[in-house]
């Protein structure tokens, strides 16, 4: 995994380079995506500069885009919980209106809670923030179609905190093979079987 980790990274980067010589010479009708690549591919790699350029997607979301600036700010609150800025990342997403969401980023909304209360809950070590996290895992999964790659990672997530840890673990085996050539789902899925071993040792 790690040999891939760097064989992609280094694929992001030069991805990245191009795009940013793109940027520079494209009208500013495309400029609103391009820049979303940039940020895209800045995720992984360095989130003060994924900050940087999701806020300049901000400034150019096209006029009477809702459902863009919905996305822009749950990008923005997701960068802010994965970097400890918990009162930013709160502020961001208690101004957004449930009601109002656009069907197709729901999944997105209630992925951003999730991962906001499991950060926040690691940060002081407070139970009840992951009880709340996993109350948004489960809206996770009531909007994720069944047979998707996602809702069955994200049942298995639920199963190892909180339900059959051993078939939770089975499917996790089962996934890292299927989606070996996925990096970003092999690393998260990777990650929730070294939880369910250090538990294990325990």
């Amino acid at each position: 995994i790690l040999l891939k980790e760097d064989y992609y990274q280094q694929q992001k980067i030069e991805k990245i380079n191009t795009l940013k010589n793109a940027v520079k010479n494209t009208n500013s009708e495309n400029r609103f995506d391009i820049n979303y690549q940039i940020f895209e591919n800045y995720k992984k790699l360095n989130m003060d500069s994924a900050l940087v350029y999701i806020n300049k997607c901000k400034n150019l979301i096209p006029s009477r885009q809702d459902s863009i600036n919905y996305l822009i700010n749950l990008e923005i609150a997701a960068i802010y919980s994965t970097s400890g800025q918990y009162i930013e990342a709160k502020n961001i997403l208690d101004a957004i209106d449930r009601d109002k969401i656009p069907h197709n980023l729901l999944t997105k909304y209630f992925e951003t809670f999730r991962d906001f209360y499991s950060h926040y809950g690691q940060s002081n070590n407070n139970q009840k923030f992951y009880q709340i996290s996993e109350l948004y895992r489960d809206s996770v999964l009531s909007v994720l179609p069944k047979t998707s790659t996602d809702y069955r990672i994200n049942l298995a997530a639920k199963n190892l905190f909180s339900g059959d840890r051993n078939d939770s673990k089975n499917e996790l085996h089962k996934l890292l093979l299927e989606e070996r050539n996925d990096l970003k789902q092999t690393a998260y899925i990777a990650y929730l079987l070294g939880i369910f071993y250090k538990h294990d040792q325990n």
